[in-house]
């Protein structure tokens, strides 16, 4: 691992500890990324809740176990195309930030809001 790359892995092992939930905007090319890869694994090694938001469609038989069995397990957000060919956020941006912080601690409800699913 090269000098600059092990920094940041550090960085990332440190920031994903004091962190309260992480957030993974899942697509074909984080799924790719071998750096992104990592990151998810830090979190999920860690134990730390993650929130999946999908962006656009994504091949989830080529994802790594972890992420496909927290796709099929736990609440996701999700983005649709509307009709003018733009990414839309399918629950509001309220529900999503109540349940990161939800997830993360921060809020002491037990339910969560952002429960779509396909």
């Amino acid at each position: 691992m090269s000098r600059f790359r092990h920094c940041v892995f550090n960085e990332v092992i440190i920031c994903t500890k004091v962190s309260a939930a992480i957030v993974v905007v899942l697509s074909d090319n984080f799924r790719r990324s071998d750096f992104c890869l990592q990151e998810f694994d830090v979190a999920f090694r860690v134990r730390k809740p993650i929130v999946l938001m999908l962006k656009d469609e994504v091949d989830m038989s080529l994802a790594p176990v972890a992420i496909r069995d927290l796709f099929n397990t736990y609440v996701r957000v999700l983005w649709r195309l509307d009709d003018h060919g733009e990414n839309e956020l399918m629950r509001s941006w309220d529900n999503v930030c109540y349940s990161i912080l939800e997830l993360g601690g921060v809020l002491e409800c037990k339910t969560v809001i952002c429960n779509y699913r396909d």
